[in-house]
């Protein structure tokens, strides 16, 4: 059986140098206009980057896959430019990396709820 990766990571000059390139191409993507101290999508994505990299192939291949319930804006705009977009399925798709919702990984994970 599949099982997610759990893990904390500590944010590293590699994950923050990640996360730049994140916000530089989508600057929306840590909402500015955001009242909370902490954004952290461009730091999920940054991790899926580096996780994702075939220069950091291990032995065992490893699937990775972005967690989130949020909707895209592509589909209803699939125009709109990098600066416009905010949402985490249409950053995931620009850098082709695998994105579910959390229905998707339950199901995957196989989580009973009793």
């Amino acid at each position: 059986m599949k099982r997610c990766l759990r893990r904390f990571k500590e944010i590293d000059s590699v994950l923050w140098e990640q996360a730049r390139a994140v916000v530089d191409t989508f600057p929306l993507i840590a909402n500015p206009d955001s009242t909370k101290n902490a954004h952290a999508d461009p730091f999920i994505i940054g991790l899926a980057l580096i996780l994702t990299d075939p220069s950091q192939a291990r032995i065992m291949r490893r699937d990775v896959f972005v967690v989130s319930d949020e909707r895209s804006d592509l589909i209803k705009n699939p125009k709109l430019p990098s600066s416009q977009i905010k949402r985490i399925p249409d950053v995931c798709r620009y850098y082709k990396l695998k994105w579910i919702n959390h229905l998707e990984m339950f199901k995957m994970e196989k989580f009973r709820f009793y």
